[in-house]
């Protein structure tokens, strides 16, 4: 007898065209992951009657829909098109200068003419610069705190310092990768069919009509950052053949760690912060209708984006935040090494409340655990959203 082993289990997933179809089977990417465990649910329901002989006689199925999730590491570009169907927006591509006269000074980058506000960087991005006369200059991952029409302010990711020079003509500053947030208007909807191939017992699961609903990002101190999406989805089709045959083989860019990379709070480079989580909720639901018993679509609410970071308690700074429902930005940029042109994933939250500064005790060092609540970002040079997403690899 043989028996079912994860390690023979195959995920592949491909996006549909019209929700709850599945899409023609060429073209599917294999998934990675730790696990997933998308499964088919129903509604049951106990018959009420009641009898002489005190027994229940019948119980019915109600209406179908696919639960589940996808936990995985995160990894530049496997995780950008959960993130882009929940936040109802795809990535495009970053901002740039085009060519232009640029110097570097001991904090960014300044221009002679032109408009980086023009341009539409903002902060909390992650650019890179070619055309410099210093090769040290060139492909660095440099992380925006400052924007002004003639200057990026920021440091670079690796720790590494820039180089003084003067101004070159024909330089470039790019945001490498793509980005994405929750836009004001023009809101996209997607969804997937998802197999499940048990290769060693011949057995198909395609999931349909899978909607991206909530993911979260956990990243310990130690350890791989980690990635969770969960699903609503529609229905499941069964067989004893694979269909998603030859998928597009999964990513293979690194895993990111967050002891590589960078945490601001409220203008403020963290150092000393043990835990950080990130939820972002598309807030998805469903609804029975008489006549079927699979839902006619998945609703979307609003997008809300909360967390909670852990860090070594040192002084009120971030207590008097809370004390005082004072906003300050989050940003969060984490690279799958510490190369200069490392791959990365940045996230900023424009316009953050903390909602809770609690603290532990014990022998050891204290540690206050920060509670914040993301809002729509209505500042100047920030993004008019609530949360932004750059991958180099999206």
């Amino acid at each position: 007898m043989t028996i079912a082993q994860g390690v023979s289990k195959q995920a592949k997933m491909k996006e549909e065209v019209d929700w709850g179809v599945v899409p023609a089977a060429a073209g599917s990417k294999a998934l990675r992951r730790v696990t997933l465990d998308v499964s088919l649910k129903k509604d049951t329901y106990e018959s009420k009657e009641i009898r002489t002989d005190a027994q229940v006689v019948d119980m019915r199925h109600g209406m179908r829909k696919v639960e589940g999730s996808l936990k995985s590491e995160v990894n530049p570009g496997d995780q950008a098109p959960f993130i882009a169907g929940i936040l109802r927006r795809d990535f495009t591509a970053g901002k740039t200068t085009g060519a232009a006269s640029i110097s570097v000074v001991a904090d960014g980058y300044v221009r002679a003419a032109g408009s980086f506000i023009t341009d539409g960087f903002q902060v909390g991005s992650v650019v890179r610069a070619v055309g410099l006369v210093n090769a040290a200059n060139n492909g660095s991952n440099f992380f925006v705190t400052e924007v002004t029409a003639l200057k990026l302010k920021g440091l670079l990711i690796n720790g590494d310092s820039l180089v003084v020079e003067a101004a070159a003509a024909g330089v470039v500053l790019t945001e490498p990768g793509k980005r994405t947030f929750v836009p004001k208007t023009g809101h996209t909807r997607k969804s997937w069919s998802m197999e499940s191939w048990y290769s060693d017992v011949l057995e198909s699961e395609v999931y349909t009509g899978l909607k991206a609903t909530e993911a979260s990002y956990n990243l310990p101190a130690t350890g791989m950052a980690e990635f969770e999406v969960k699903f609503l989805g529609k229905d499941v089709k069964t067989a004893k053949v694979e269909y998603f045959t030859n998928p597009i083989e999964a990513g293979t860019t690194a895993a990111l760690a967050a002891v590589n990379g960078v945490v601001v709070f409220g203008g403020t480079r963290m150092t000393l912060a043990t835990a950080l989580q990130l939820n972002i909720n598309g807030n998805a639901s469903t609804e029975a209708v008489i006549g079927s018993n699979s839902a006619p679509e998945i609703f979307s609410g609003r997008v809300t984006v909360s967390g909670t970071a852990s860090v070594f308690f040192q002084d009120g700074v971030e207590r008097d935040k809370f004390l005082n429902e004072t906003e300050a930005p989050v940003f969060c940029v984490f690279t799958s090494s510490s190369a200069k042109d490392a791959d990365f994933v940045a996230i900023t939250l424009p316009r953050v409340k903390y909602s809770s500064a609690d603290k532990d005790d014990g022998e050891k060092g204290l540690i206050q655990t920060i509670a914040f609540t993301a809002l729509r970002g209505i500042g100047v040079n920030q993004e008019n959203t609530t949360i932004a997403v750059q991958d180099t690899q999206a």
